[in-house]
């Protein structure tokens, strides 16, 4: 079996590799238990580019293969500024995925 590169997605958008001419809205990320080493690869983006939602899978035991928990996955985005979405929002839950919102939207001047 081959190697697979794996790249930060703020390495990517750095290099041009990723060229977000309108922004980023939305992200959602599944990839069996690594969304936490995903979301810290593109702090920078989240941090700049301030999408209102991240659709993230976040099922336990993906999770715990892979040496990583929810709490963590929670944590990450906590750093960034988004928070799980109540229940009672409007906004639509996922089966094994959380809805996170960003706390405050970004001013129009960082846009």
């Amino acid at each position: 079996m081959g190697e697979v590169i794996v790249r930060a997605f703020d390495d990517l958008v750095e290099a041009k590799d990723i060229v977000l001419p309108n922004g980023l809205q939305a992200v959602k990320i599944d990839v069996e238990g690594a969304e936490a080493e995903v979301l810290r690869g593109m702090a920078r983006t989240m941090r700049e580019l301030r999408p209102r939602i991240a659709v993230v899978e976040t099922m336990q035991d993906h999770q715990q293969r892979a040496g990583s928990s929810v709490e963590n996955i929670d944590a990450v985005l906590s750093d960034l500024g988004y928070v799980p979405s109540p229940t009672d929002s409007g906004v639509p839950s996922f089966f094994y995925n959380t809805v996170y919102v960003a706390r405050e939207p970004l001013s129009s001047s960082r846009r």
